[in-house]
């Protein structure tokens, strides 16, 4: 028996098809720049230059295009192009052909890493300026750093750098610290060096409340194994140094004058030292200053303290221990100006080369400059020999110079020797050939006269 459905046939349903639109890509470059082939682009500082094919750069060519775009697009017509991309000091390049009605997606690559380097003095602090940060490359291994790449000296010192194995130190005066590290194309690596130091400041007074000095010799000695052990020097007028923890000695010197302290330094120390040297300047200068070049014309100062024990300084002796010892005070010093710890000093002043002779006794003051004159009487004299008058001056003569005691104070053996005598009665004696002449002469104060003897 056959049964039918009062349904009839069912139906299938109606399925309408929808193409998926794909939006179309408008014919151009798109261009855009990583640190590698594979890693994200990047997203700032990037420029670009767009030549003919053929040109760049390098030939000074003009480009067609420029842009400051991490990710330009450029609707460019077709033909054969040479692309150039900048970030910092990198350069990536590319000769392309861009076809009609055709979008070309260009990815240019460094093929580098970033590293960055900065150092703290001590756990905690923030980052120092002023370390030096040395870059090596270490591809040929070995303990000792290879072919040195760059140095900066920044809080944070970025290197781009290809992949490779490299070396960092990181400098500060006498101290350094090393780190080996290896880089791979479009890493990332930060690295801070810890020093483990202090920076510190010195400036030095002449006396307190007094501007600060410029012109002062700094000598600082570590303390190492219960011995002092000299560390650095500068003549930096206000140094700003970074020392390793641990304790100084510090002496400041200007002249003859000196000051010193014992400093210790902890890890992140930032302080100033402040020295003073509690002395004064003293300038001389005499009645008799002609500013000649000539050193015989010159006068030249002895400085020796009245209490030998004034102003004491430090010297670092044999066995590396510092110990006082009297200040080093100028003998036969042509200069007229001294820095001197204050107190009482006795001046020797000798004009020329002979008995032309002044002493004086001063006073410095801490903080004061201080200027005496010396009074003294001398003239000079230039003698000579000769066959009779008008005849030049004969060769090979020596000569003596007698006071009116009979001492000999001076002797000479150039043909025409130039004396400074003090005032007084005075007599020649010339030597030549077996043969004595003589001749008797005064020099009274401020004379510059000629004394020629005779033979006929």
């Amino acid at each position: 028996m056959q049964i039918f459905s009062s349904l009839g046939a069912t139906s299938k349903p109606q399925i309408t098809a929808r193409k998926k639109q794909v939006k179309k890509i408008p014919p151009g470059l798109y261009l855009s720049a990583g640190l590698s082939s594979k890693g994200p682009p990047l997203d700032g500082n990037v420029s670009w230059r767009i030549y003919p094919a053929g040109q760049s750069s390098k030939t000074g060519a003009t480009p067609l295009q420029r842009l400051a775009s991490a990710a330009p697009f450029l609707a460019m017509p077709s033909g054969k192009y040479h692309i150039e991309v900048r970030h910092q000091t990198l350069l990536a390049e590319r000769e392309v052909e861009l076809r009609p009605d055709t979008p070309l997606k260009l990815r240019l690559s460094f093929d580098v890493g970033i590293f960055t380097a900065s150092a703290r003095l001590g756990e905690g602090t923030a980052l120092s300026n002023n370390i030096i940060f040395s870059l090596y490359d270490a591809s040929t291994g070995g303990t000792s750093p290879g072919r040195i790449i760059a140095h900066k000296q920044q809080s944070k010192a970025v290197f781009y750098l290809p992949p490779g194995k490299y070396s960092l130190k990181a400098r500060a005066n006498e101290m350094q610290t090393r780190h080996d590290f290896s880089l791979k194309a479009g890493e990332r690596k930060n690295h801070i060096s810890l020093l483990d130091a202090g920076e510190i400041s010195f400036n030095t007074r002449l006396a307190k409340d007094l501007p600060i000095l410029r012109d002062v010799q700094y000598a600082i000695y570590q303390r190492r194994s219960k011995k002092d052990v000299e560390f650095i020097r500068t003549l930096d007028p206000n140094p700003k140094l970074i020392l390793p923890k641990g304790e100084y000695f510090v002496v400041a010197r200007q002249g003859a004058a000196s000051s010193y302290t014992r400093l210790f330094v902890k890890a992140g120390d930032s302080k100033t030292v402040s020295l003073t040297l509690n002395a004064g300047i003293l300038n001389l200068s005499s009645n008799l200053d002609n500013g000649a070049s000539d050193q015989s014309a010159q006068i030249a100062y002895t400085i020796e303290p009245v209490d030998r024990d004034n102003s004491k300084t430090v010297k670092l002796s044999s066995n590396n221990a510092l110990v006082e010892t009297p200040q080093s005070l100028p003998t036969r010093s042509f200069r007229n100006r001294f820095v001197l710890r204050a107190g009482d000093y006795v001046i020797k002043a000798i004009y020329g080369n002979s008995n032309a002779r002044a002493r004086v006794q001063v006073h410095v003051t801490a903080g004061q400059e201080t200027a005496h004159k010396i009074s003294m009487s001398a003239g000079r004299v230039r003698l000579s020999l000769a066959l009779s008058l008008g005849n030049p001056p004969l060769p090979g003569v020596f000569w003596s110079i007698l006071d009116a005691s009979g001492k000999q104070i001076a002797s000479a053996s150039s043909t025409t020797p130039r004396l400074t005598l003090a005032k007084g009665n005075y007599q020649v004696v010339a030597d030549y050939l077996g043969e004595r002449y003589a001749k008797s002469f005064v020099i009274n104060n401020g004379d510059n006269k000629q004394i020629q003897l005779e033979l006929q």
